[in-house]
């Protein structure tokens, strides 16, 4: 008779070699598969079968469904479907979907509640696997509903100027807003989520149970039901604090998920990539949350041009908001330059807000000039990016605003690189602007900017706003005036 906790040890050790890449002898393959099927111990059994899974042993497909179907104990079961997960299971989706059928139907305990759940979801997530999502459909609002529209600390003016027809509110997040149809509000481009406010739950510390009971209370699985026209289960995630004392590594996300498919009859189901639905769980003071719902289904079109990206990328909303803090100073039909364009975001957005005539882009880093290339098919004529450091640009006409992103210190530019940016700024910028012309920057170099217009008596600073404390990032509006 074997020592048993000496032999889960061992096979504890097998299944992390065997992890890491280890290659498992076709004799061992046989043995593990005989563990499979006749162990007594549920745990060596569950043991075996992950071991064979970490090996992508398609032989032992069969031996370890088999075994799943006739495991009594519950809190193995959805390790057996996780060790088929990397094999070619197809041929058994129909097997998984009675499963999935039949646990749909139970009528369990709450002691075998939890691991029915856990089953399912693993069942869920292999035959969409297989057979891919059906996407849901928002279908809109039935009734006004108060909506969170956030922005960064400190920008919610700019949003709620312009809502004028519409119930709005300043708030620390952003503004509240009361609507029925939502489709006017994406024609704002400065927000940066859209949230659904479904009220706060009971002041208190709150189980899991209790806290899933309080989210049905609220109406988030009805609202989410009501907005959307298909029934099958739609993938949620859940966002709440992970500091929070209630959520220790991230534990109660995962039970609260599982409690609000039961609740939900299977409709509303956790999922960590494909959700289309994400309810978000924000601290009040003192104990319980503050629920929003957001939904990925909504039809939006935004951002409509910005097809290509990179990590520096400025966000569109950012840009967005840098551009209405600047239009009391746009010129209509402004001849426009970008010095450090990238993929070409502040340009495009600065276009959107006031008409422009001929727009230029400039940057020496050729694959952002053809990412901007892209993004600026959809925006229309008189939009030219040109791969050159701005150092060495000339053009034969001058511009009347110059609107761009400063560079930053990185890993592949350095503290002096920049300066050398700032300072050929204001130089170049001499040579290309009219006099009168604007220049429009954004960059979380302060001490730099402030000490080129110490230096460039030319340049006027008129307005400077403090976007990001934490970084010291800051918007400058600055005129271009002979002396």
């Amino acid at each position: 008779m074997k020592d048993n906790d000496s032999f889960k040890d061992f096979m504890i050790a097998l299944r992390e070699d065997v992890k890491g890449g280890a290659i498992l002898e076709v004799k061992d393959r046989c043995l593990l598969r005989g563990i499979v099927r006749a162990d007594e111990d549920p745990k060596i059994r569950r043991l075996a079968a992950q071991i064979l899974g970490y090996a992508n042993d398609y032989e032992s497909l069969e031996t370890i469904l088999k075994a799943y179907l006739r495991e009594e104990t519950l809190y193995v079961r959805a390790d057996y479907l996780k060790a088929i997960s990397k094999m070619d299971y197809s041929p058994y989706i129909p097997r998984l979907k009675a499963r999935l059928a039949e646990i749909e139907e139970l009528d369990v305990t709450d002691d075998k509640k939890v691991h029915l759940l856990e089953e399912a979801k693993v069942l869920r997530e292999l035959i969409t696997k297989k057979e891919g999502v059906e996407r849901h459909t928002f279908t809109g609002l039935k009734k006004e509903w108060e909506i969170l529209l956030s922005t960064r600390p400190g920008m919610q003016q700019i949003t709620y100027d312009q809502l004028q027809n519409i119930p709005r509110k300043k708030i620390s997040l952003g503004v509240m807003v009361k609507a029925t149809d939502i489709m006017p509000l994406w024609e704002i481009r400065t927000f940066d989520e859209m949230l659904f406010y479904m009220g706060r739950t009971v002041d208190m510390p709150l189980l899991v149970e209790i806290l899933g009971l309080e989210l049905k209370r609220l109406g988030v699985i009805s609202f989410i039901r009501d907005t959307h026209k298909q029934r099958h289960p739609i993938g949620i995630r859940i966002a709440m604090p992970i500091h929070d004392a209630l959520n220790k590594r991230g534990i109660l996300q995962k039970r609260l998920g599982m409690e609000l498919t039961n609740l939900s009859d299977g409709f509303l189901v956790n999922a960590t990539t494909g959700y289309e639905v994400e309810i978000r769980l924000l601290n009040l003071a003192n104990g319980g949350y503050h629920v929003f719902v957001k939904l990925f289904t909504i039809p939006k079109n935004r951002f409509h041009y910005r097809k290509e990206t990179l990590p520096t990328s400025i966000k569109p909303t950012l840009a967005a908001n840098l551009v209405r803090l600047a239009k009391p100073y746009m010129k209509e039909g402004a001849q426009i330059i970008d010095p450090f364009c990238g993929v070409g975001t502040m340009l495009i957005e600065r276009r959107m807000q006031v008409r422009a005539g001929d727009t230029y882009g400039v940057d020496k880093y050729g694959k952002a000039i053809e990412m901007a290339r892209i993004n600026a098919q959809e925006v229309g004529p008189n939009i030219h990016f040109i791969h050159r450091d701005f150092n060495t640009f000339k053009h034969e006409y001058m511009f009347d605003e110059l609107i761009t992103n400063m560079p930053t210190q990185s890993k592949q530019v350095s503290r002096a690189d920049v300066k050398a940016c700032y300072e050929m700024l204001f130089r170049k910028a001499r040579e290309l602007l009219k006099i009168k012309g604007m220049m429009f920057v954004y960059g979380n170099e302060h001490g730099l900017m402030k000490q080129q217009l110490r230096l460039q008596h030319d340049f006027v600073l008129i307005r400077e706003y403090l976007i990001d404390k934490r970084s010291d990032t800051h918007f400058y509006i600055i005129r271009y005036e002979e002396r």
